[in-house]
């Protein structure tokens, strides 16, 4: 793995020709409500239908955000043929928020999507569409405190902002060094003026019948392959600080029980016959399906993931 930084903007590219092409992800702070991001997903959610949670704003930003990025990338049949973009697609996890999407392997392809999303990253501008995500969602805001949550996105975007390129692609530091420095002139935060107001009013979620399983990193997305592989039909939806399961806490202690025990031959049968290329094809596949963002995976590489580690996070957390 290669990386560069100047100034907020960190990027690093982690090559592996097992894969077909690579994925891109953009991510930076954000604390936002699964539950809410979850709705304008699908249309929506697990929990209650009335919950508008502390987060809830920063959700329906953080979504006028993707709607923008994925606008511009794949949003039409010409947008794709110029991008060279599949489908575009985000999420939340440990306090990020995330943009990613898959594209032709090459340095220029990635540099020319990457400064098309860059240039969408501009909450200033997306007060409408703000507006009409939380009506979606059962929510009320006013100017003032769409101010304020774009206000506080614009310095998240400007303290620290991670890209990551993963997959089969050619790269050295040179090339990397100039992807940098063509796409940072890319970011376009503008200053949002006028009074702003901090939201206050907000009704917690219930998840009394569900299972909030607290994991954190790179582990979660192991966690949720195994849960999936194991109990079929048993989705986990990806949350801020835990997975959230759609059964009660009483059956899931007793499934993860009984999965338990097979979690040595997952490992054997599905990683452990995996190259050394290990970290870079985990990285691809849990970005390319939104199950992590760019800074989970720069993790999960520098840390040189092994089938045994993967092994020793499901027999902690089950």
């Amino acid at each position: 793995m290669i990386e560069e930084k100047k100034s907020n903007l960190a990027v690093y590219i982690a090559p592996t020709k097992a894969v077909g092409d690579v994925v891109v992800s953009i991510c930076f702070p954000l604390n936002v409500s699964g539950c809410v991001l979850n709705k304008l997903k699908c249309g929506g959610s697990q929990c209650s239908a009335v919950c508008f949670p502390q987060g809830s704003e920063e959700a329906c930003l953080g979504f006028s955000l993707y709607l923008a990025v994925k606008q511009s990338l794949s949003g039409n049949a010409l947008a794709v043929s110029k991008t060279k973009v599949g489908d575009v697609i985000c999420g939340a996890h440990d306090g990020m928020f995330f943009i990613n999407w898959k594209v032709k392997g090459t340095i220029s392809a990635a540099r020319k999507s990457i400064g098309i999303a860059l240039k969408c990253l501009n909450p200033a501008a997306l007060k409408s569409t703000y507006m009409q995500c939380v009506k979606v969602v059962g929510g009320k805001t006013t100017n003032e405190e769409f101010a304020y949550i774009a206000d506080e996105t614009i310095k998240s975007i400007n303290k620290e902002l991670t890209i990551g390129i993963v997959g089969n692609i050619k790269a050295d530091k040179t090339k990397l060094k100039d992807l940098v420095d063509t796409v940072h002139k890319k970011i376009n935060t503008k200053s949002v003026s006028g009074t702003k107001s901090k939201p206050s009013e907000h009704v917690s979620c219930d998840h009394s019948n569900l299972t909030e399983l607290k994991i954190s990193g790179w582990s979660s997305a192991i966690i949720s392959d195994y849960i999936q592989f194991r109990v079929r039909g048993l989705v986990p939806t990806l949350y801020n600080k835990y997975l959230l399961l759609p059964v009660k806490n009483s059956i899931w202690d007793t499934k993860a029980k009984k999965i338990k025990k097979g979690v040595k031959d997952f490992i054997n049968a599905k990683y452990s016959k995996v190259s050394t290329d290990l970290p870079e094809i985990l990285g691809y596949h849990t970005l390319s399906s939104g199950m992590l963002c760019s800074s989970d995976v720069r993790s999960m590489i520098n840390s040189g993931v092994s089938a045994s580690s993967l092994e020793s996070a499901l027999n902690k957390y089950l």
